[in-house]
């Protein structure tokens, strides 16, 4: 079947843009409403639960404020050209090892226990 253009006057999109399913919506207004409070309640209850290791809370702020990662680690090498060497990759982890929120939470990940 061949394209042919639209005829004059007729529309590309007769049904017009797509709303937002009904709880989107709903959602939305919610959100909104009474400057915001309801959002405010929300983002202090995602930072709490970020705050108490959260790995979920944690994900979702990160991508909502930094913006989702890149999936090849040789797409984003390649597009920022920022690349540490090993020593300055070594000297991160050890100085992220010496905070005791991390090495608490590292401790729990690997052997679900707290370290003294």
């Amino acid at each position: 079947m061949a394209l042919k253009p639209f005829k004059p006057g007729q529309s590309g999109n007769p049904g017009g843009k797509r709303l937002k399913p009904m709880v989107d919506r709903m959602l939305e207004e919610a959100l909104i409403a009474n400057d915001s409070a309801a959002a405010k309640i929300v983002a202090d209850k995602l930072i709490s639960m970020a705050k108490h290791g959260s790995l979920t809370a944690i994900k979702l702020i990160a991508e909502r404020t930094e913006g989702r990662p890149h999936k090849n680690a040789a797409d984003t090498l390649a597009k920022s050209e920022v690349a540490l060497s090993k020593e300055q990759i070594n000297a991160r982890l050890a100085e992220l090892l010496c905070l005791p929120d991390v090495k608490e939470q590292l401790s729990k990940l690997l052997f679900g226990e707290k370290v003294q």
